[in-house]
């Protein structure tokens, strides 16, 4: 096969086989790690990748560092970075979540930006959102518009624009200090 081929339907990925450089419309990856994969619906079991780009992802216990998809469900799976439209994740893990709509279930992220963000005994570093629902779970620091549920946030948006009112006093007064002990030399 040469690189320029184009594969119609599903491909299954022996050990042997290099499909970097394809075009493919549907796509199962099962226990092989590849560098990147664009396809319109990927699905990867036990495997991973460097970069997927694709309208549909269904990952279980695979890995990815990047993903960009309309819409991505995750089960016991990873990624460094997710942009989609829409994300269902169980039991996995990412370190920045930027999508619409996130209904994440234990698991964690250390960064979710979103507009409805879903947190069901999921824990997370910051959450940035219009509408957050967490029930059982643990967020670093939430700013929301809207949150409903139970929630255990160090710093929420009240207390975070209150430390950053004192931070900013402190550091004024630190300045002041410095200019005037700067002019007595």
């Amino acid at each position: 096969m040469t690189e320029e081929q184009e594969i119609q339907g599903v491909v299954e990925v022996a050990e042997d086989v290099d499909l970097e450089g394809f075009e493919v419309q549907e796509a199962e990856y099962a226990g092989d790690i590849l560098r990147d994969v664009e396809a319109q619906t990927v699905d990867m079991v036990q495997s991973g990748a460097q970069s997927i780009v694709a309208d549909t992802v269904r990952l279980e216990q695979a890995g990815a560092a990047t993903i960009n998809a309309h819409q991505i469900d995750m089960a016991q799976s990873g990624a460094v970075s997710i942009d989609a439209d829409e994300i269902h994740a169980t039991g996995s893990g990412a370190i920045v979540i930027r999508s619409q709509e996130v209904q994440f279930a234990e698991g964690g992220a250390v960064v979710v930006v979103g507009s409805n963000v879903a947190l069901d005994e999921a824990a997370a570093g910051l959450v940035v959102a219009s509408s957050a629902h967490v029930s059982g779970g643990r967020v670093g620091v939430l700013l929301a518009r809207h949150v409903d549920g139970e929630v255990t946030a160090v710093l929420d948006t009240r207390s975070a624009l209150g430390l950053g009112a004192m931070l900013g006093a402190v550091f004024g007064a630190f300045a002041l200090l410095a200019s005037l002990l700067s002019r007595r030399r």
